[in-house]
Formats: structure tokens, C-alpha cells, sequence
């Protein structure tokens, strides 16, 4: 319990220290977090983000296993014109390691007259899930 309370306030500060501020967004496509079904025996939460931050689009991923498990995190930047349906990858990164936790935070440069989204697909011990952050638009 004490590691998750020190994990959470850990990223507190991380998201405070990068200019987190809070997205007002009428054009919400998934919600930021949801809860797991039961049927996940490794995956225990995630968190998947994308704010703008002066004319950078800041996207976070981070995931929780239950153990210490093999986690893998593929995160891409997706956006669309602001009136459009359609949505492009932008910039995709990734990352992995065997911990209880693993995070991903990357920018890129936004443009004007488009709604950016952060894909996040996490594997743990060889569940995967893929969550969507809510969107922002620039």
C-alpha cells in the first residue's frame, strides 16, 4: 500500500513539475481511467494522458501489474483535424522492463487546427490491453 501511496505521489509531482493542467474537454471519446474487468490476472491499472503544454502536445502512459512482471509499453501520438473522423499516428515510442510499474512520458511539437490523442497499448506477462486518453485539441 505505502509503495502505491509513494508510486501516486511520485506522479503527482512529475505531472505538477511538467506544467500539468487540467483538461476541460467537451470531445471526450473514452474516459482517461476505467476500471479492469476481473479477468486480467497481471494487470492491477493504467493511466494514459495527453495535455498541451505551449505548443507541445505531452503524452503519459504508465501501467500496474500485480507482481513483478515483464511489462512492455507502446505509446503513439494519433491526432485528426479538429472537424474530421479520421485519426493518424503521429509519433509512436516504446519501452519494457520487468518491475511492478512501468512508465512512458514523450512531447512532440503540436499544429494548430488539430485534436491529438494518446494511444497506450500495455502488455504485462503477455496480457495486453489498449487504453485511450481523452482528448485535447490545439
Amino acid at each position: 500500500m505505502r509503495k502505491k501511496f509513494l508510486c501516486l505521489l511520485c506522479l503527482t509531482a512529475l505531472l505538477i513539475s511538467f506544467g500539468y493542467q487540467p483538461i476541460l474537454a467537451a470531445d471526450l471519446d473514452t474516459p482517461v481511467q476505467e476500471e479492469l474487468p476481473e479477468e486480467y490476472q497481471y494487470i492491477s491499472g493504467s493511466y494514459t494522458s495527453a495535455i498541451i503544454s505551449g505548443s507541445y502536445v505531452k503524452c503519459f502512459a504508465t501501467v500496474q501489474a500485480n507482481c513483478k512482471a515483464s511489462i512492455s509499453i507502446t505509446m503513439t501520438l494519433q491526432r485528426r483535424p479538429t472537424s474530421g473522423s479520421s485519426w493518424s499516428d503521429v509519433q509512436s515510442w516504446h519501452t519494457q522492463g520487468t518491475s511492478n510499474s512501468l512508465s512512458l512520458e514523450k512531447s512532440s511539437s503540436a499544429s494548430h487546427g488539430y485534436t491529438y490523442r494518446t494511444k497506450a497499448v500495455y502488455t504485462v506477462n503477455g496480457e495486453t490491453i489498449t487504453k485511450y486518453s481523452t482528448t485535447v485539441s490545439y
